[in-house]
């Protein structure tokens, strides 16, 4: 079975100028974690709830006025609508995300989610290993924030 069989085909995406707080009502309004930013129908980046939550709440800007672009991942790790979706498991497990943007010629045709992979494939090993993979927390990085939290020595 092949990317395209399932991906989700109703595309909400923003502008790189689009705002902070235009992105988040987005996400909102649509129950997504992660939007594409978009030149037109041209892939240019993505923004993750996460993102909003961490980068954007941190960086003391004005959500009514900062634009998207300044925290957009840029060049996403993308999958063509012809891969198949045990080797979507698979690049997902490795590159450790959970949202695939589908891209035919560098234009935006879709998003495939590990929720989709699970419902398409259910109990599938590869759709299992990929879960376990992208679950794995980096120890380095939450060691030194808990370290900074507890007012305790960083890692």
């Amino acid at each position: 079975m092949q990317i395209r069989d399932i991906m989700g085909k109703e595309l909400y995406y923003a502008s790189p100028t689009s705002t902070v707080r235009d992105v988040a009502q987005i996400m909102l309004r649509h129950n997504i974690g992660a939007l594409p930013i978009c030149n037109g129908n041209k892939l240019m980046g993505i923004v993750t709830d996460r993102d909003l939550a961490i980068e954007c709440c941190t960086a003391n800007v004005d959500p009514q006025t900062a634009q998207i672009s300044e925290f957009m991942t840029v060049n996403p790790v993308t999958a063509r609508p012809d891969m198949d979706l045990k080797d979507a498991c698979e690049l997902m497990a490795k590159e450790q995300i959970r949202r695939l943007p589908v891209v035919d010629g560098g234009k935006l045709v879709g998003v495939i989610s590990l929720g989709d992979l699970a419902v398409s494939l259910p109990g599938d090993p590869a759709v299992l290993d990929a879960l376990a993979r992208i679950s794995v927390p980096c120890r380095v990085q939450n060691q030194a924030f808990l370290g900074k939290a507890a007012g305790g020595p960083s890692a």
